[in-house]
């Protein structure tokens, strides 16, 4: 994609500058374009995407943040905003679940022990 395509540019990073787009393949995606200015770089899109993304919360969440005038903390969004799914329950790994549904976080793994211990036999 040509830099000129880029219609919405990221919050800039000391080594790194990026745009989003829509996608012209996948209608409903979006195409991230990072622009590094030192080719020694990482370009692995797990490790572009943590220096430049930003943990979607949900709607409820950043409201609430806005209303308080609480910029909020990625990093600890990051750590907080898991889900069981992420990792193997007890140890999650950040990475593996950013954004699970909130349902989701009502989830812990003592309650699902209790839930596989009530398990009726087929």
């Amino acid at each position: 994609m040509p830099p000129s395509a880029c219609s919405a540019p990221t919050a800039p990073r000391p080594t790194h500058s990026a745009c989003s787009s829509p996608s012209p393949t996948r209608p409903g995606a979006w195409t991230v374009e990072v622009h590094a200015d030192n080719p020694d770089l990482p370009r692995d899109a797990p490790t572009v995407l943590n220096a430049v993304g930003l943990t979607p919360l949900p709607p409820y969440i950043l409201s609430a943040r806005r209303r308080a005038g609480d910029a909020g903390d990625d990093a600890d969004d990051r750590r907080r905003y898991q889900t069981v799914y992420a990792g193997d329950g007890d140890h999650p790994t950040p990475a593996a679940s950013v954004a699970a549904p909130t349902a989701g976080l009502h989830f812990t793994p003592a309650l699902l022990d209790s839930l596989r211990a009530r398990r009726r036999p087929d």
